[in-house]
């Protein structure tokens, strides 16, 4: 996908219109939708191509049986497609094993998914048109902007010939961004449980029995997690000769223990994002043939080597994105750029609480610019019209709430590090009805973070106690 000139695309506005626009625009240059394995066993239709034309101007959220057909094509397409450029296969099929089991639990899940609405009622959002929201929206940001070729992927020891390439990496993209919330639901049954059980004590009905679910770390959840916090290290068969173009290297993978612990950790809490890489490691065909050296005796070829960074960024962009024990580095790597723009999807995400108002506040997500050291986006809360007067402080209100919330979040992911430098900044903006309040983020680094309300500095303990304040006030 090449790169906008187009001056008139900046800012990026991200909803679900614009992204639609775009993507019925420009899919067919991406590549691994593009091209198309057809075989015996296959319809010669593309359901693919007509899910995308099928879509239409009403929010995502609102178009849930072509978002079902949608995700479930999108993520068979991917995965045919990776498959496909594997070398070390001789011949190639457009199956995708394991996918519609996925997409049978993606069923099962829409049906589930009003109970955790009731479990959170001012807090849980969609997570089925979402999950389509940031694939559309890193796939329009990235090729905008830092371009898929500037991502990291650690393949850089690898000879030239034997890189992953862009069209890899934005299927490797399509597949992280559809799958990193499928383990929501099993993150959020001990919600469920209890809702159900303060329901039933008012009925005297003390000694029910909630939903009983308790993880059993198997041994494909623990390789699951052990890939996902993998790196690899190359050993050179002859040092004296070695060729930037030809395979003359062995590689060996290597636990880190800092992203094994931690992801250890969050399996046993249910984080959903360790959750989710748990269950498409063990469901999807194209995980369970993933490489590793468990020894020294097996080493990998660079093919092999390849086929692991592969699978190990999705797993571990899935496993981390959720995890605020991770801290992150640098812009263009998958598990921050998965991370941020989970993060800006704010819009078109209605909460249960909001279904009940007649006046909803809405949320315009714009991108001013997005580098290979910095982001930098906007949030603006929008009122109905003719009700900005009456919902200025509920504006207000959310504003902070946005605000608060993310710096906190921020300061985690961001924090103090052991590496030798750190090339990431963040510039968030939260604006209320007509600018007011403007709130404004930038974390260059620890050391240097400005937190700023309508031009002047601030500090995070000011900002609560304003939001505790509008809380008391019944904003």
């Amino acid at each position: 996908m090449n790169k906008s000139t187009d001056a008139e695309t900046w800012p990026v506005r991200l909803s679900d219109q614009d992204l639609v626009s775009w993507f019925q625009k420009d899919f067919l240059n991406i590549e691994f939708i593009k091209n198309r394995i057809r075989d015996e066993f296959h319809s010669a239709d593309d359901e693919l191509h007509q899910a995308i034309k099928s879509l239409n101007g009403k929010p995502l959220h609102q178009q849930t049986d072509v978002v079902a057909a949608l995700w479930r094509h999108l993520l068979g397409r991917a995965i045919v497609f990776l498959k496909s450029k594997d070398d070390r296969e001789n011949y190639h099929d457009a199956e995708d094993y394991g996918v519609e089991v996925l997409n049978e639990f993606l069923g099962v899940f829409r049906d589930f998914e009003p109970l955790l609405y009731g479990a959170q009622v001012t807090r849980y959002r969609d997570h089925m048109a979402h999950t389509i929201c940031v694939f559309l929206a890193g796939a329009c940001l990235i090729s905008r902007t830092i371009q898929f070729s500037s991502i990291d992927t650690g393949d850089a020891i690898l000879p030239e010939s034997s890189r992953i390439s862009d069209a890899e990496k934005i299927a490797m993209w399509c597949v992280m961004s559809l799958t990193h919330d499928l383990g929501i639901a099993l993150e959020k049954i001990p919600e469920i449980n209890q809702k159900a059980r303060s329901m039933l004590e008012s009925f005297r009905m003390a000694n029910t029995r909630g939903i009983s679910y308790q993880p059993t770390y198997s041994l494909s959840d623990e390789l699951a997690i052990r890939i996902a916090s993998s790196d690899l290290h190359k050993v050179s068969r002859n040092p004296n000769h070695m060729s930037p173009t030809t395979c003359e290297a062995e590689y060996h993978t290597h636990v880190q223990a800092k992203y094994y612990s931690k992801l250890a950790q969050a399996y046993e809490r249910q984080d959903h994002g360790v959750m989710g890489a748990t269950v498409i490691a063990k469901n999807l065909t194209f995980f369970l043939e993933t490489d590793y050296s468990f020894d020294q005796h097996r080493p990998l070829n660079c093919n092999d080597a390849k086929q692991f960074l592969i699978r190990r960024n999705i797993l571990r962009s899935i496993a981390t994105h959720s995890n605020d024990n991770i801290y992150y580095l640098k812009v263009t790597e998958f598990p921050f750029l998965l991370f941020i723009i989970d993060e800006m999807q704010e819009w078109g995400r209605p909460r249960l609480s909001e279904w009940r108002e007649t006046e909803v506040l809405e949320r315009d997500v714009t991108v001013p610019s997005m580098t290979n050291e910095e982001v930098h986006y906007c949030v603006a809360i929008r009122p109905p019209e003719k009700a900005a007067e009456t919902l200025s402080n509920k504006a207000e209100l959310e504003a902070l709430r946005i605000f608060i919330s993310k710096c906190d979040k921020y300061r985690r992911v961001l924090r103090s590090a052991v590496a030798p430098d750190r090339a990431l900044t963040v510039t968030l903006e939260v604006k209320g009805i007509n600018g007011r309040p403007a709130l404004r983020l930038i974390h260059k680094n620890p050391q240097e973070v400005q937190l700023m309300r309508d031009g002047q500095r601030t500090s995070f303990s000011d900002l609560q106690a304003q939001e505790r304040k509008l809380c008391s006030q019944g904003s």
